[in-house]
């Protein structure tokens, strides 16, 4: 079309990243920095709720529409398809957009397209949707129907409930569907928790803050419309960060004086939090393989005022005979297939196979391999994932201790705030016992909060003296 239209982006970025498996925070990123000035804030916000409404409820939306269509949407112009997803997106799942509006919108974006011969098309299947009632049709099936009601691949849902039972696989599809509210870090270098949670009440009212329960730096926020614009984020009295993430950095026990290896490091929250338990002293060397993402740890520490960090371009697989046995503290974050943080990155559901899986469990063995290498007599390796499959996971852990008798576990209960320790966090001894997974205080399974934290895996151990 001539002009900027809000649906008609939003089709273009769903199918950028459906067609092109492109991360949709970078399509999206792109995408806005390339927008007309005279686009409005609050059609920027729609785009982005549309495209990841769309991302989140993929399998619902494909299911209705195959439903609908004598096409499957498989074999639809992605084009059309993406335009179909982003209409019914809003007649499902949006309450302040009227069907009509949805439908007219949709038809007349396919007119202006190279696919105009379709509109007619996406016009019937709409409507029809509209006069049954938009039923959504379940199968018989408990997993299935789980699938199609959340949106979630059903071998996801197999494996959670192999792990956790059927009934908090169900709950973890339904925490897993609920935004997530933002979680951001006090910068203790510049402030105290004390002013800024006053600051952000200014801002937006006493109902609009939440301490996180756990660490005193942790704050959840009700609305975060323009938060990149925010003083106390642009001037580095905060940062955004999971409480997870803050949970898995806070275990390394960093203390001032320390030497530190993140070896996954970017985009650097982790680093910058262990910076500010150091209180600046010491010496942290960050670590990834892409220079643009070292340029956002230099960016963030630069923001927040911390010295002590080093960005360094290294490929964690590589071994480094300089850092043999050289550090207090080693972190290893390791790439994972992200089911924890299904909420933010919704293309995960989507983008994956189970060769990928296996590459990567491969991938995290040999990291943690290096990663022992570094630790000095009496330091301390952390290795944390945003994921909540075992093979990732426990299963990991329980081989790296078998294979390395110089590394005995860490107390993990102990090292982790009081207050983390409730029944969100699970220490999963009945998880899968016919692979022999032993129990364990070395590690702890955190699972996903409707409005808290995301899914995650953390562990530690000592190397012995």
């Amino acid at each position: 079309m001539t002009e900027w239209n809000a649906r008609e982006e939003a089709a273009l970025a769903l199918e950028a990243v459906l067609e092109q498996k492109g991360y949709s925070t970078i399509v999206l990123d792109r995408r806005i920095q390339a927008y007309p000035p005279s686009v409005d804030s609050r059609d920027k916000a729609l785009v982005t709720r549309l495209v990841y409404g769309a991302l989140s409820h993929r399998l619902t939306l494909d299911a209705v529409l195959d439903h609908y269509s004598r096409t499957p949407v498989r074999k639809m112009k992605p084009y059309v398809a993406c335009t179909l997803r982003i209409a019914l997106e809003q007649m499902l799942f949006e309450d302040r957009i009227p069907d009509r509006a949805a439908i007219n919108e949709a038809v007349e974006n396919v007119k202006h397209s190279r696919y105009k011969g379709l509109s007619g098309f996406v016009n019937g299947v709409l409507r029809a949707i509209v006069r049954d009632g938009k039923q959504i049709p379940l199968p018989e099936d408990p997993v299935e129907r789980l699938s199609i009601k959340y949106s979630l691949p059903a071998t996801m849902i197999r494996g959670w409930s192999a792990a956790y039972g059927q009934e908090m696989a169900e709950e973890l599809c339904i925490r897993l569907s609920t935004e997530p509210r933002v979680c951001v870090r006090c910068n203790t270098l510049k402030t105290t928790p004390e002013a800024l949670k006053k600051e952000l009440i200014q801002k937006l009212g006493a109902e609009g803050v939440r301490d996180a329960g756990t660490l005193p730096e942790l704050f959840y926020l009700e609305r975060a419309e323009d938060l990149g614009n925010w003083p106390a984020l642009v001037e580095g009295r905060m940062v955004v960060q999971n409480e997870s993430a803050a949970l898995a950095a806070a275990l390394t026990l960093v203390k001032p004086g320390d030497q530190v290896l993140d070896l996954c490091a970017a985009p650097g929250g982790k680093s910058t939090m262990m910076a500010q338990r150091m209180l600046d002293q010491g010496r942290i060397i960050s670590c990834d393989i892409y220079e643009h993402k070292i340029r956002l740890i230099q960016n963030q520490a630069r923001t927040l005022g911390m010295t002590c960090i080093e960005a360094c371009l290294h490929d964690g697989l590589e071994y480094e005979p300089s850092w043999e046995e050289a550090f207090d503290v080693v972190l290893l974050d390791a790439p994972c297939s992200g089911l924890g943080i299904l909420r933010s990155k919704p293309e995960i559901r989507w983008n994956r196979s189970e060769k990928d899986e296996q590459e990567l469990e491969e991938l995290q063995y040999r990291l943690l391999q290096n990663a022992a290498r570094y630790v000095r007599p009496g330091g301390r390796l952390v290795y944390s994932t945003c994921t909540l499959r075992a093979e990732e996971n426990e299963w990991q852990m329980q081989r790296f201790l078998q294979e390395h008798s110089n590394f005995s576990e860490a107390d993990v209960e102990k090292d982790l705030p009081s207050t983390a320790i409730c029944d969100n966090i699970h220490n999963n001894y009945a998880l899968m016992p016919e692979k022999g997974l032993p129990e364990s205080g070395g590690w702890r399974v955190i699972l996903p909060e409707a409005k808290g934290r995301d899914g995650f895996f953390i562990a530690a151990c000592i190397k012995k003296s």
